[in-house]
């Protein structure tokens, strides 16, 4: 007759009971079950039982006994079959609070974890000590306010259905999958990280901190519309109000075109000679320019008209360029299709 292939335990045995170290009783225990013998690693391992099944009712907080043989503890698992990894070992006669889930013939707790209906029973057992045995796993613990409960949604979001609650001080195996505030558990549901508590370095990670926010520099931003309105800064600069440095490199070459000393900030000498300087008057059509750049050895010819645009060569104070007539701003445009700071050129 054929045999039907060994289920995997739900229970484990425990090697401290004594009850087991005789052979024979072991034999005799095993004739008159219908449980099924394995031997692995030097642990007794009893496939499932017939025993009656206890359903879910439904209802959160409802209580079982664990109904396993004498000596043997009833595995705790991660999820709702033998695949699932070992959370506890729970001993015989000892009480499970059901959540009221039930899948597949198991039942889950409000712990979060799942047990074999067949082994446990509504009816109280006599018992020892209950002793439950953790493995090294991830869990959180619910911290909810006291007299609510957390929800449990299919998805990472309000907007997912609820299938159930956890009550304040469960302990949640969960799957370090954290996903717009919301944690995964290891049954593929989710609950709101905002409630969990967790083992250092476990949470969710934490963002990266925000760079503050610039202070607006009235006094700055007063010193940018008048490079801007002389030609320092390009057109499009935006009056920003912070020593960024673009404006810094434009005070100093406002600073070494007249005459003052090279800085970057706006001392009193800077704040008069700025207040007092004009923009330059362009050169009107095609004609040619020295190049004379002040205290710089030299002038920056862009390829557009401001210091945004790339730079195209360089003219020691003395060149001899030709202007093409086109302006824009206090830029002057220069054969070559290049650009040049209005200043910058003297008529011969």
């Amino acid at each position: 007759m054929a045999m039907k292939r060994p289920v995997r335990p739900s229970w484990t045995w425990l090697p401290t009971l004594p009850f087991l170290r005789s052979t024979a009783r072991r034999r005799r225990l095993l004739r008159r079950s219908r449980w099924g013998a394995v031997a692995l690693t030097g642990s007794l391992l009893i496939g499932l039982g017939h025993g009656t099944a206890v359903g879910a009712n439904g209802r959160w907080g409802a209580v079982v006994y664990v109904n396993t043989p004498p000596g043997y503890a009833l595995n705790n698992r991660w999820g709702p079959g033998t695949e699932f990894g070992i959370y506890t070992k729970t001993r015989r006669g000892c009480p499970l609070e059901l959540s009221g889930i039930s899948r597949r013939g198991w039942l889950q707790l409000t712990n979060g974890t799942w047990v074999a209906s067949n082994w446990v029973t509504s009816a109280p057992r006599e018992r020892i000590a209950c002793i439950s045995t953790p493995t090294a796993q991830t869990v959180a613990i619910v911290n909810t306010p006291a007299g609510y409960a957390l929800n449990i949604r299919r998805g990472p979001g309000t907007q997912y259905a609820l299938v159930g609650q956890y009550v304040h001080g469960s302990r949640l195996p969960f799957t370090g999958r954290f996903q717009n505030g919301w944690t995964e558990l290891v049954d593929g549901t989710w609950v709101d990280s905002n409630f969990l508590t967790f083992s250092p370095g476990q949470g969710p990670p934490t963002p990266p901190p925000q760079p503050p926010t610039p202070i607006v520099d009235p006094v700055i931003q007063d010193a940018q519309r008048r490079l801007k309105q002389i030609g320092y800064l390009p057109p499009n600069f935006p009056l920003s109000g912070t020593y960024d440095a673009e404006t810094q490199a434009a005070i100093r070459t406002f600073q070494r075109v007249n005459g003052l000393q090279e800085t970057g900030r706006m001392d009193a000498a800077t704040w008069q000679a700025l207040y007092n300087a004009t923009a330059p008057q362009p050169p009107s059509g095609i004609r040619q320019m020295r190049v004379n750049a002040g205290d710089q050895d030299y002038a920056v010819a862009h390829a557009g008209p401001g210091p945004e645009y790339a730079e195209v060569t360089r003219y020691r104070n003395g060149a001899i360029v030709t202007t093409t007539g086109r302006v824009t701003g206090n830029w002057t445009e220069i054969q070559g299709n290049m650009w040049i700071f209005t200043q910058w050129l003297q008529a011969l």
